[in-house]
């Protein structure tokens, strides 16, 4: 796992890899589709419309997902949306 550190419903900072600069939000959403939801934004408020979001069904796909992306991030942990 390379020391990757996921946090859920926290807003973070991309330091490192693709769409370096933008924002990042992981929010769980068992309810409506059943896996998470993976926001990207130029904006740290995510009101930005240059942004995008992906869908994963478990947890280690979102480590996955990390991996690919070579994602380093910053968590803000008083940023929470």
């Amino acid at each position: 796992m390379n020391n990757i550190i996921i946090k859920i419903n926290v807003v973070g900072k991309i330091l490192e890899g693709d769409n370096k600069g933008w924002h990042v939000l992981i929010k769980e959403d068992f309810e409506e589709t059943g896996g998470y939801l993976i926001f990207i934004s130029k904006d740290q408020k995510f009101n930005s419309r240059e942004g995008c979001d992906y869908w994963v069904e478990k947890y280690d796909n979102i480590i996955g997902f990390f991996e690919e992306s070579k994602w380093k991030i910053q968590w803000f942990e008083t940023e929470r949306l």
